[in-house]
């Protein structure tokens, strides 16, 4: 096909809007707005008289998209490449190939950046208490659930230090300030103003699958520049829609969308199906409502209260295998029924895979000796963790654990490179 003079793609141009101001569908079945197309035929007469690129016409008049593409030979082609480079990123094989950066933990060996994650269980099972006790950890930098005073040995999990978010939609401002209040005490941290912030009960309500409402968020958290945000809860935020329904896809699309484009994790609050009301035997059905909710997260911890103590059980994990593990809540109240003191502490594995653990542990030792015989030297923690999780078929949280409790029983030595806590570490028999 010829190409058309420039005055005659005028002409056409304008013959073509002139159409569609009349009554009735114009051209791709939209309906003309004169006061609209006469300034956009202003415009793309004075740009493409000006030798523009018809790619800048369209960013002056978008809504000429159409008729360039019917009217205007070649430029089909130049309107399609500018639509497809708004809208998404091809990665070739070169990209695929090009070394990657080693995966971050916001806590090590359970929430990787970015990632969506859930926690889910019955009401009432201090899911928003563990949540608000994660998040004062994060803030501050200080390892959560760690030993406690009468329970388990542990060294918790190492945090690294990050503001963070909570988005209340089901508690309100009063119970906030006492909750949170209570475990920044119980840190110490009056003082200390950790990058700690909340939102609570906006007006009108946040709707996660409206797309303006999802780009407010995350502008938001840019602006504090948060790295973990927690939505309680899941229900509340989803603008009405039935969570039985494929709706959810949209609302679950815009909390990856928020994670993923401000490199964070995302933990949404959210409910399980009442008893008798799963449709599968596996932890993840659990999660109430559509399946488009577990497909969408990277990791799912189930909650099952029992006392003061919860029991966190992974229904889903992306990443890496995640052993069930217990957290025990330690609070204290005024005469009044205010929260004064909270804090949750390690409570040790279930019973079934403490035993994995404690066989493990006896035989750290041994598997130390051999390897050094067989290599010369003494094995860091990558490789005795690796050795450990041979011949024990255990995840590499729990091999690490192992080590740990090794290392308090004196079964075996640590030996570090330098002063700091991530400095390379060597383990030798005691």
């Amino acid at each position: 096909m010829t190409t058309l003079p420039r005055s005659e793609q005028l002409a056409r141009i304008s013959d073509t809007l002139t159409k569609a101001q009349q009554p009735g569908p114009g051209p791709g079945g939209r309906i003309g707005d004169p006061h609209t197309y006469d300034a956009d035929i202003r415009l793309a007469a004075t740009a493409l008289e000006a030798g523009a690129d018809p790619a800048q016409v369209l960013e002056a008049a978008p809504s000429l998209a159409l008729e360039l593409a019917q009217v205007a030979p070649g430029i089909a082609g130049r309107v399609e490449d500018q639509q497809l480079r708004q809208r998404w990123r091809v990665l070739g094989v070169e990209e695929m190939l090009r070394p990657t950066e080693p995966p971050s933990y916001l806590v090590d060996g359970l929430f990787r950046m970015p990632s969506l994650a859930c926690l889910f269980g019955p009401p009432g099972d201090l899911k928003s208490m563990l949540a608000m006790d994660l998040m004062v950890s994060v803030a501050s930098g200080q390892d959560w659930l760690p030993r406690g005073p009468v329970d388990a040995p542990g060294q918790g999990y190492r945090v690294h230090r990050s503001p963070c978010l909570w988005f209340d939609a089901d508690q309100g401002e009063a119970r906030l300030r006492e909750r949170f209040g209570a475990m920044l005490r119980t840190r110490n941290l009056e003082n200390k103003q950790p990058p700690l912030s909340t939102i609570s009960l906006p007006s009108p309500p946040l709707d996660l699958g409206n797309a303006a409402d999802a780009e407010l968020l995350r502008q938001q958290m840019i602006a504090l520049g948060t790295k973990l945000l927690v939505i309680d809860n899941l229900g509340v935020v989803s603008g009405g829609k039935d969570e039985n329904t494929s709706a959810m896809v949209a609302v679950m699309a815009s909390a990856r969308y928020i994670a993923e484009s401000t490199s964070s994790v995302v933990i949404v609050i959210h409910h399980s199906r009442k008893p008798g009301g799963q449709t599968g035997d596996r932890l993840g059905d659990r999660i109430r409502g559509h399946s488009s909710i577990a497909a969408s997260l990277d990791l799912a911890l189930a909650i099952e209260k029992d006392g003061d103590c919860v029991t966190l059980r992974a229904a889903k994990s992306r990443d890496e295998v995640i052993e069930p593990f217990k957290a025990v809540w330690h609070y204290s109240n005024r005469s009044d029924g205010a929260l004064v003191r909270a804090r949750f502490h390690y409570g040790g594995v279930p019973v079934a895979r403490r035993k994995a653990v404690d066989r493990a542990i006896e035989d750290i030792p041994d598997i130390v000796t051999e390897m050094e015989r067989q290599s010369g030297y003494q094995p860091n923690q990558t490789r005795l963790r690796g050795a450990i999780r041979e011949r024990h078929g255990v995840s590499d949280q729990v091999a690490r654990r192992a080590i740990e409790r090794a290392v308090e029983a004196k079964t075996i030595i640590v030996e570090s490179a330098g002063e700091h806590r991530s400095a390379a570490k060597s383990y030798r028999r005691a």
